[in-house]
């Protein structure tokens, strides 16, 4: 049964003249997700959520319930009366359809559960409230009632956002464009996710409370609060990293870790081209694991006692004599150490009272040279031997 899914208009055409019936799971729905993922049709806006379906009993699944959202709706186009079901509806209109003259639909839906209003709108905020403080959609205001706070109408604002989400029991925040955290309010626990590095910079100011947040997809500065985790994101000019940073670019600015914590970082890359490099202030007793790291970085400012590691896929590690007085550095890898004038850095105690273990495939190269420069002065030197005994 062909149905014609137009991501201009929004609208999913029922032209055919052979559908009399559609079943909005196998016909309409998995139809709608097969196109999506067909060419560039993902660049259209979500036609659909649902949910339900759950088992409530030994063999028994509660309904499930389909939304059309994104101002889509079904174009019944025919000639026929098409008796569609179950559990079709809208998130945006009186009626999911447009029907022609000429045609109709037999709208079928479930009488097994009745449906609280209250639980369409919570589903309508599919996990989290959307902040648009820019109305980049061009749909975002100010208000704290549905649909407010919903992707189908971002709030504009991050107090209404905040009370929003504390109303619900929400803790995502969907970021559209660039947001800066500016509140006393606390934001514990709660997850940030932008459109992209590009589209969104989340900026954190020190009277936010971040503790135990994430941050996903976005250009993040400012100052956290410990226990962080951040993905897919550009950091550069923030401070106190503790937690976990997964998947990251390292920008011009300075990366502070937090004081006696630990900041783990794994598969992270600098973008700053040339002799120039990102920075880490290890804030004198911070604790750093940089995993698979590639490209440039700079260590500066540890006093304390800990052990540090940085595991090199290609790249430079500069350790700032200045500032670098103690601890151990495991440095292991494709690449090199050296103090902040490029001058090696090889094992042993370096700078007075740091523990340096140097195992980067500079130091190899450079021993294998070394050894063969011995060997040949050896042999040149024996060769004499045995000129002098003839």
């Amino acid at each position: 049964m062909p149905l014609v899914f137009n991501g201009v208009t929004r609208q999913i055409e029922v032209t055919d003249v052979s559908i009399v019936s559609l079943d909005v799971e196998k016909d309409i729905y998995s139809e709608w997700k097969r196109w999506s993922q067909i060419g560039d049709n993902s660049k259209y806006a979500s036609a659909f959520f649902s949910f339900g379906g759950n088992g409530t009993a030994p063999g028994q699944l509660a309904p499930k319930y389909f939304f059309l959202q994104n101002f889509w709706q079904m174009k019944i186009d025919n000639g026929n009366i098409v008796s569609i079901g179950l559990n079709l509806y809208t998130q945006d209109f009186v009626t999911p359809y447009i029907v022609v003259a000429g045609s109709g639909v037999s709208d079928r839906n479930s009488d097994a559960v009745s449906v609280n209003s209250a639980d369409i709108e919570f589903a309508s905020y599919q996990g989290g409230v959307t902040i648009d403080v820019a109305n980049i959609t061009g749909r975002a205001g100010a208000g704290t009632t549905f649909p407010f706070g919903t992707e189908r109408q971002p709030v504009n604002n991050l107090v209404d956002a905040k009370t929003i989400a504390d109303n619900l029991g929400l803790t995502h925040v969907f970021v559209i464009g660039d947001l800066t955290l500016d509140l006393t309010a606390d934001f514990s626990r709660f997850e940030f996710r932008g459109e992209s590095v590009i589209k969104t910079t989340i900026t954190i100011n020190p009277a936010a409370t971040v503790l135990n947040c994430e941050f996903y997809d976005c250009t993040l500065a400012g100052t956290l609060d410990g226990s962080s985790h951040i993905e897919r994101s550009v950091i550069g000019g923030i401070d106190f990293v503790d937690g976990y940073i997964f998947n990251c670019a390292l920008g011009p600015g300075i990366t502070k870790l937090g004081t006696g914590t630990t900041a783990n970082m794994f598969n992270c890359y600098s973008t700053v081209p040339g002799s120039s490099t990102p920075e880490i202030d290890m804030s004198g007793t911070g604790v750093l694991a940089l995993r698979n790291y590639n490209g440039g970085i700079l260590l500066k400012n540890y006093t304390g006692t800990g052990s540090h590691s940085v595991d090199l896929s290609s790249g430079q590690v500069k350790l700032d004599s200045t500032t670098i007085t103690s601890g151990i550095f495991v440095v292991r890898g494709e690449g090199k150490l050296v103090d902040e004038n490029g001058v090696r850095i090889l094992s042993g105690t370096w700078n007075g009272g740091v523990t340096i273990i140097n195992e980067t495939s500079d130091v190899r190269t450079n021993e294998i040279l070394v050894t063969k420069q011995y060997s040949k002065k050896a042999s040149d030197n024996a060769e004499q031997v045995n000129l002098k005994i003839s």
